[in-house]
């Protein structure tokens, strides 16, 4: 059933032909939801309650309204309901678990989607842009090669709930360093990215306990933690360059109870020319990827501890995908390491 919501989902991936910007509603306006969970269907005058934590839907603003069907209306009044997953605050019983975002990509212009086969993202199918869900933020902040504007993020409403817990939507500011503008985007500068962040990795921390301590920031401090997603089994943690969003790391953290890889060297290790370094107890594991121009070679690096595989895909070379794994052994440094296999 998952698998038709997200084709559904993708079949009205069309671009957007309206010109129309949603009016000012002068009062707080109550919210009529459609639900896409299908575990949980719900359609009406939406309170906290009746959302479970990752779940989402739509609803028009303004003028909330049981409209005909799923597809019908303005596309410009159109907005993502969500109630944060579990390990962002989503358990929280206020207004703090949900977000509301224009479902009008501020590139393309086409329907974004909030997939959940791959995580909690918000995606655009056009144009494959990935917003994270806490505010909203795009993946491809600052990449100045496509000249994109200062926008990057899409659109929100704030939210109030009553005595009753009913969602309200409160008149929002059609500015792009408030609200923002449907269909143009919202203003996010990097000093709020960074900050939001950190809010998120402090979520995630007192909802999953691990083993494993996420930095901050890797490689040097030139890579920032941007997004964090969980699937209830493995947990990835997204970090961005502090000047381009083009330079990406992803480092996946999964329970296996584990301390080496299995005889197979675990799928990320069916590579050519695996290798082995040591320090200390630790074991630290690399393989080549691919080449890239001019035959520079990248690699995976994965390690083991307190029972958690920690794998990390980065477009890095052998020394500075190191150093990202180096990060999580305070004070080890590159000439510590012995090449045992």
């Amino acid at each position: 059933m998952l698998s038709l919501v997200i084709f559904a989902f993708a079949v009205y991936a069309l671009v957007v032909h309206y010109t129309s910007h949603p009016t000012l509603s002068k009062e707080n306006e109550r919210i009529y939801f459609h639900s896409w969970d299908y575990d949980n269907p719900f359609e009406g005058y939406v309170r906290i309650h009746d959302i479970r934590p990752g779940a989402f839907g739509d609803f028009m603003y303004p003028g909330s309204y049981n409209y005909t069907n799923s597809y019908s209306g303005d596309a410009y009044q159109r907005f993502l309901l969500i109630r944060l997953p579990s390990y962002l605050g989503g358990d929280k019983n206020d207004t703090s678990s949900f977000r509301a975002y224009s479902r009008i990509d501020i590139e393309s212009h086409c329907i974004v989607s909030y997939n959940l086969r791959d995580f909690f993202q918000i995606v655009d199918p056009c144009h494959n842009e990935r917003y994270r869900v806490f505010d909203g933020a795009s993946y491809y902040f600052g990449v100045s090669m496509f000249d994109k504007p200062v926008e990057n993020a899409l659109p929100q409403l704030d939210l109030v709930s009553d005595n009753d817990g009913f969602l309200y939507v409160k008149p929002p500011i059609w500015t792009v360093d408030q609200n923002g503008i449907v269909g143009e985007g919202r203003h996010v500068f990097w000093e709020q990215t960074l900050a939001t962040s950190k809010i998120m990795l402090k979520e995630y921390n007192n909802n999953i306990k691990t083993g494993i301590k996420m930095p901050f920031t890797v490689e040097n401090g030139t890579l920032s933690l941007f997004d964090i997603t969980h699937d209830g089994k493995k947990s990835q943690f997204h970090y961005i360059s502090n000047n381009s969003a083009i330079t990406t790391v992803t480092i996946d953290v999964t329970y296996c109870n584990c301390t080496k890889p299995a005889d197979d060297l675990e799928s990320y290790m069916l590579k050519e020319n695996p290798q082995a370094w040591k320090f200390d107890d630790h074991l630290i594991y690399a393989a080549p990827t691919y080449y890239g121009i001019k035959d520079e070679q990248f690699y995976y690096i994965g390690f083991y501890e307190n029972g958690y595989q920690v794998f990390i895909e980065t477009p890095m070379h052998f020394t500075e995908g190191m150093q990202v794994a180096l990060t999580f052994f305070n004070g080890t440094k590159l000439s510590d390491l012995e090449q045992v296999g």
